[in-house]
């Protein structure tokens, strides 16, 4: 699916009864998903699952936070799953911290409901963006 592309969607849509939703670095605008959000609406989607941040809800400069608000106002019902660190971080911002010091420190958070209680990943169409 390319989310430039509204010819697209339906196909991306089709069989599916939710959505999972993660950003790619390079998409910096949280607009870029708003043509699709709507089809996906009327292609009868309910459920939308973001794959966000910790402290997007708070902080309107990430594209995270954008993303979370189209959502919401769609009334989709929705989770936003906003972990406090990504594997790919301990390549990157951890990375020195782990080499000199032996040492990972992250913040660590109680899960609920847990996540146990998401979609199958049949019932899951999986969208980039």
């Amino acid at each position: 699916m390319d989310l430039l592309d509204p010819d697209t969607f339906a196909a991306a849509l089709t069989g599916a009864s939710a959505i999972f939703m993660m950003r790619l670095p390079q998409i910096v605008k949280a607009r870029l998903i708003e043509p699709f959000l709507p089809a996906a609406r009327r292609a009868g989607m309910s459920r939308h699952v973001l794959l966000s941040v910790k402290g997007a809800e708070n902080n309107p400069i990430l594209p995270h936070h954008g993303m979370e608000r189209l959502i919401e106002k769609l009334r989709f019902a929705w989770t936003h799953i906003r972990p406090s660190d990504f594997m790919q971080n301990l390549e990157t911002e951890h990375l020195a911290s782990i080499m000199e010091r032996v040492r990972l420190q992250c913040q660590l958070a109680r899960v609920d409901p847990p996540l146990s209680t998401f979609p199958t990943l049949e019932q899951v169409s999986f969208i980039r963006c």
